[in-house]
């Protein structure tokens, strides 16, 4: 399965940051810092991972 976007929504009060990894090779992109509904674009190649962390 490969995406071409991942639909988020989290909360709309608190910020995250997100960041796309490319596990495959190794490489890490930062998306920006999004709250409430939220759409992250993906590359569409296998082995990708989506991390959101709360912005503190």
């Amino acid at each position: 399965m490969r995406p071409s976007f991942r639909e988020y929504h989290i909360d709309d009060e608190t910020e995250f940051e997100v960041e796309v990894i490319d596990t495959w090779n190794m490489t890490i992109e930062k998306k920006g810092t999004f709250k409430g509904k939220f759409r992250i674009d993906l590359p569409g190649r296998e082995y990708m991972a989506v991390r959101v962390r709360e912005v503190k």
